[in-house]
């Protein structure tokens, strides 16, 4: 092969000085989520760590910690729909000391204790049970949530609110705590299927002309001779009135006037201690333990003292 001339060596390039690179723009810090006023607010909703979640307005609207519409509550009718306004569930009257939460079709979600203010699944098995200050606690102990304005006695608005707003606290309590847990501890609710559009009905062909039916002729009945009239009875004269007699009732002699009765001493009302608190039992509670007091719905119940974890002490009036 021939042999091939030398290359010329590459100059050497000056060194370049760095350009600085552009100051990238830095975003303002967002301030934390704030709740609206307290006029409009029913309650706070706050996770397990504290944490603004959201809150339910005094309409039932349910917003997440952005104000964004989550879903609706009608305490009146206990139900639930979403943010579209569609019907998500319901719970259903108190029989027996107990609530069903039920499905849009109707089938059986979970069970709601409301003598031990517990959610349970529908083989018996603890979700959730309420605190009187508003704190949900799982059945492991850990906190699930808590719902600042409301008690133990606002259990079925809860209980709608973790079923169908907002099951992912359950959720979220299930995996953080649960020993392998990996789903919620409620079954997830089924959407209603969209309705689809509406279609024209065939059109359908005129009937055939049929004949109308002549109708049958109707017979005249034939005039009957006037049968004869009986003469008129004599008319029997009334008797002459008898002769009224008057009679003088004689009246029996005036008694003397009677001495007047010793006016009677009255005595001033004396007072009287005031009345205890009753309430009216809505509901059957079968006593669980030795110290619980089991009532039917009607008794009559007097407060004696209210303790701070929910509870009180009364006496039951059969």
């Amino acid at each position: 092969p021939a042999p091939q001339a030398p290359q010329a060596p590459l100059a050497a390039m000056p060194p370049q000085p760095a350009r600085p690179l552009p100051a990238m723009p830095v975003a303002p810090p967002q301030p934390p989520p704030v709740a609206p006023a307290e006029k409009t607010v029913l309650c706070k909703v706050f996770n397990a760590d504290e944490e603004y979640f959201g809150y339910v307005g005094s309409d039932g609207a349910c917003y997440d910690a952005s104000g964004v519409v989550m879903g609706y509550l009608n305490d009146s009718e206990q139900t639930a729909g979403s943010a579209r306004g569609e019907y998500l569930g319901s719970a259903s009257e108190a029989r027996g000391g107990e609530s069903t939460i039920e499905t849009p079709q109707g089938q059986p979600l979970a069970k709601l204790d409301l003598g031990r203010a517990r959610l349970m699944t529908l083989a018996g098995s603890t979700v959730a049970e309420f605190k009187g200050d508003g704190e949900v606690i799982a059945n492991l102990g850990h906190k699930v949530c808590r719902f600042d304005g409301l008690s133990f006695r606002d259990q079925t608005t809860m209980a709608l609110y973790l079923s169908f707003i907002a099951p992912d606290l359950l959720e979220v309590a299930a995996k953080s705590h649960g020993a392998g847990a990996t789903t919620a501890p409620l079954p997830p609710v089924p959407l209603p299927a969209p309705v689809p559009p509406a279609t024209m009905p065939a059109p359908v062909p005129p009937p055939a002309a049929t004949p109308m039916p002549m109708p049958a002729p109707v017979p005249v009945p034939v005039a009957t001779p006037p049968q004869p009239v009986a003469p008129p009875q004599p008319v029997k004269e009334a008797p002459p009135p008898q002769a009224v007699v008057e009679t003088k009732e004689e009246l029996p002699p005036a008694t003397p006037p009677q001495p007047a009765a010793p006016a009677v001493q009255v005595t001033p009302p004396q007072p009287q201690a005031p009345p205890k608190d009753s309430y009216v039992a809505i509901a059957d509670f079968p006593g669980g333990e030795n110290w619980q007091a089991s009532i039917q719905a009607g008794d009559l119940m007097d407060l004696v003292e209210e303790h701070g974890d929910g509870w009180a002490t009364g006496l039951v009036k059969k």
